[in-house]
């Protein structure tokens, strides 16, 4: 019983070192590192943002401030995301094409965050994404 429980144990363990050699060795894999210093906070920041959005967003689904809200945390998520895997990505080409997306998000935060406060002041009362 003993020597098939050793048997079994070597050869899970095989298997798993073999999944992971294969996987090292491909080239998506060989492009990303994973989880460096410079990846958590991006990570970590564009999860909050899109868990805090939704959150919100669910707490009240007709409010106005919650719409624009949701969407100001969206294009943070998209920001801080792109910017996470940029920081993973070793290959220049693809990186220059990471930054342009990256930077779609930034530009829609200050018109985003603007439509959010005229909202959240009482200016917007009619709602402008959705059914009315």
């Amino acid at each position: 019983m003993a020597l098939e429980t050793v048997f079994s144990k070597t050869f899970h363990e095989r298997s798993i070192y073999k999944a992971f050699y294969s996987f090292k060795n491909h080239k998506l894999y060989k492009n990303m590192n994973f989880f460096t210093l410079y990846t958590i906070p991006p990570l970590l920041s564009s999860i909050l943002f899109l868990i805090l959005g939704v959150s919100v967003y669910w707490n009240n689904r007709k409010s106005v401030i919650n719409k624009t809200f949701l969407l100001v945390c969206f294009v943070t998520f998209w920001w801080q995301f792109s910017w996470f895997i940029l920081f993973n990505n070793q290959s220049e080409a693809l990186a220059n094409y990471l930054v342009k997306i990256g930077y779609i998000g930034i530009i829609f935060i200050p018109i985003f965050f603007f439509h959010f406060f005229l909202s959240f002041i009482g200016y917007i009362l009619m709602p402008a994404i959705g059914p009315r």
